[in-house]
Formats: C-alpha cells, sequence, structure tokens
C-alpha cells in the first residue's frame, strides 16, 4: 500500500531517506568505502525512520553514520565530515517536521522556515569547530580546553533560547493554526 501523502510529504520522506546515505557516502573521499551490508541496513531503517518519524528508527539511522564516521575513515576531520553534519541534520529536521500531524497534512510554510531558520543557526558554528578540532588534532589534550567549550556551549544554549525561543503563547497560536 501505497502512503497517501502530500507532495511536501513526499519530499520530506525521500530526505529521510536519502540523507543519512549521503551522510555516510561524503566518507568515500576521505579514505572509506561503506560495505554493501552496512549501507543496506542503514537504507532498510531509513525507510522505516521515514514511513515512521516518530518512531525509534529514527535514533538508529542518525547513529549509525556518526559512529561510522567516527571508525571508518582514514581522516575522521576531512572537510567532508561537514558534508555528512549538514546531511544529519537535513534528516532530522525532515523528520521533525513529517511527525507533525497526520500524513495527509499539508506543511505549514511558517513552520518549515522556522525549521529550516533553527537547522541553519546550528550550522553557523560547524566550520569553526571543525577548525578548532584539525589544529588540535595531535596536541597534548589539556582539561582546561574541555571545561572551556563547555562553558562556551552551555552560553551560547542560554542566550541562543533567550533570544530565538518562542513564548508559549506563540508555541499555542502554532499548534491551533496545525489543527
Amino acid at each position: 500500500m501505497i502512503p497517501r501523502w502530500t507532495p511536501g510529504q513526499w519530499l520530506l520522506r525521500v530526505v529521510i531517506v536519502l540523507t543519512p546515505l549521503g551522510a555516510v557516502l561524503a566518507g568515500i573521499p576521505a579514505g572509506a568505502t561503506p560495505g554493501a551490508y552496512f549501507l543496506l541496513v542503514l537504507l532498510v531503517l531509513a525507510v522505516l525512520f521515514a514511513l515512521f518519524p516518530a518512531s525509534t528508527a529514527g535514533v538508529l539511522v542518525l547513529l549509525m553514520p556518526v559512529v561510522w564516521w567516527a571508525a571508518a575513515p582514514d581522516d575522521p576531520l576531512h572537510p567532508m565530515s561537514m558534508v555528512a553534519a549538514v546531511a544529519l541534520l537535513a534528516c532530522h529536521v525532515a523528520a521533525v517536521l513529517a511527525s507533525y500531524g497526520p500524513d495527509r497534512l499539508p506543511l505549514d510554510p511558517a513552520l518549515v522556515r522556522l525549521w529550516v531558520r533553527r537547522a541553519l543557526l546550528v550550522l553557523v558554528p560547524v566550520p569553526v569547530l571543525w577548525a578548532a578540532a584539525d589544529v588540535l588534532t595531535g596536541e597534548r589534550e589539556r582539561p582546561a580546553v574541555w571545561v572551556a567549550g563547555l562553558a562556551v556551549a552551555g552560553v551560547a544554549a542560554v542566550l541562543s533560547t533567550t533570544v530565538f525561543g518562542e513564548r508559549p503563547q506563540q508555541l499555542r497560536e502554532s499548534f491551533v493554526q496545525l489543527g
């Protein structure tokens, strides 16, 4: 049985299936070729995640490429790792959008813009973090770096919540519009 999805829902489901595979295949220039069995398992889980975007299959679909990137490539800090990060974020956002409401519910453009904006904000520090990790490769580990990084992440989380967080009334209005 073929699901009765709107065109926007079909697009989200295609993104959910293809982006985890793209995240893994982005590792080929980094010196790692994924096995056929690994790709098949990832594809099956991605299809399940696309069919049931609120399911726990999504945890495995997003975790498998991360673990693969940590273990398989000769150079896990290859610049293509940023492509993989973008692909996994796109998968996550598509699944979040697909999980809102029934399958036949058309996508709300305001909701899509909200989540795309959030995703772009998450991507802002990716090149900086990649460059910092690349520069620190091979350096002696310093515990103070971890503490400073955690402090910066905490401050960034508080500031972004304060500046970009939605107020409860706006959230209620968003859900009323979806219903």
